[in-house]
């Protein structure tokens, strides 16, 4: 029996954003393997704000006691999804394809409180700034480079910025991730809604 899983702290994509990202993975071909990328299910698709790379199933309550208390208090925003961009970059071998989003100062905010207190709870903070992004598709290895050349040459010079439309931030979820040969798999642990508190006189 397993003690310790992978885990991570998201905020899932509302149903009008996932269609228009499969829409936008279709239109350019992301979802075929020719196109020497593999595409991300929009389904799977989220702003990971924590990720775990171990955590003992006996944390997985107070983290989602934290989270609880967290999101009580918190007020929900919208987010605008629109624009791509390459990691490292797009030329000349970009490794994955991702889309962006604003404003920032919120979403920051929300991370902040949850690095902290993850943190309290005895999990590293993280290293790295934070760089919130959603991952639509990543390089395949055993592809050629040339493969791929076309079509990231194609979404780097798009005359127009992809817009994907505004959705509520209104949840924050804990998930457990598995990692399986035909790809991850996530299962709900906790779901936690945002809302502010409000202080009678």
């Amino acid at each position: 029996m397993k003690t310790i899983i992978r885990a991570f702290i998201a905020i899932p994509l509302s149903p009008s954003i996932q269609n228009n990202l499969t829409e936008f993975i279709h239109r350019y071909g992301l979802d075929s393997r020719s196109s020497g990328f593999k595409a991300v299910k929009p389904a799977q698709i989220h702003i990971t704000l924590k990720f775990f790379s171990e955590i003992p199933l006996a944390q997985i309550k107070p983290v989602s006691e934290f989270l609880q208390q967290t999101t009580h208090g918190t007020n929900p925003f919208r987010l605008h999804i629109h624009g791509l961009g390459a990691f490292p970059a797009w030329h000349p071998h970009p490794r994955v394809i991702w889309v962006g989003l604003d404003p920032l100062n919120s979403i920051q905010a929300l991370f902040e409180k949850i690095d902290t207190g993850t943190a309290s709870l005895g999990f590293p903070s993280e290293k790295r700034p934070f760089s919130p992004h959603l991952t639509l598709a990543r390089a395949l290895n055993e592809s050629s480079r040339a493969t791929r050349e076309d079509l990231t040459k194609r979404l780097a010079s798009l005359s127009r910025e992809p817009d994907f439309g505004e959705m509520s931030v209104d949840r924050v979820n804990f998930y457990q991730s598995e990692l399986f040969p035909e790809g991850p798999k996530y299962t709900l642990l906790s779901s936690h809604v945002l809302s502010a508190t409000t202080d009678l006189c």
